[in-house]
Parts: C-alpha cells; structure tokens; sequence
C-alpha cells in the first residue's frame, strides 16, 4: 500500500523485485517520476507499508520472516550509485 510523506509530494511503496526480496521506491507526486530508495542486498520482504519518519529523511518498515522484524532505514538516499543505497553496506 502506497503512504504519502508528510508533505504530500512524495509516495513510498515496497515493490517486489523477484520472490527473493522487495525495493522501496519512492514517487514524486508533481513530476510522475519515481526511483527506488532502497535496494536490499540479500532476501528481504517488506509486511508492512514503509513509512516515512524523521522529517521524511527515514523509513520504518516491518520485515517478513518467520520471525518479524522492525527495520529502520535511515537516510536512505545518501549513497546515489546505481544498484546501491546505504543499506547495502550494512547488511552484509
């Protein structure tokens, strides 16, 4: 399900990449463009809608596994390589 930042210019929704793992893409409302936010490096499902936190720098999204988890995905767009966020150095 799709979730508005807290100023309305924004939508973030987790997207299914392959059966393995989910991306968080995040959509600009007045341009009709979007991006991913966060690519996970390894297996990685999103049960939870991403939501927006600290000023709209942050997700908190809740993780699948047989076990839940609460992630917090903190400025996520500061590392702009292609394929790689900020998560994926953390996560290995």
């Amino acid at each position: 399900m799709p979730v508005f930042s807290p100023d309305g210019k924004l939508v973030s929704i987790a997207v299914p990449e392959n059966r393995d793992r989910d991306a968080i893409w995040v959509y600009d409302v007045a341009r009709g463009t979007g991006r991913i936010a966060v690519r996970f490096p390894r297996q990685f499902h999103v049960l939870f809608r991403p939501s927006w936190i600290d000023g709209d720098q942050a997700f908190l999204v809740n993780r699948a596994e047989v076990v839940s988890h609460v992630v917090f995905l903190d400025r996520f767009w500061q590392h702009s390589a292609p394929g790689r966020s900020d998560v994926d150095s953390r996560m290995k």
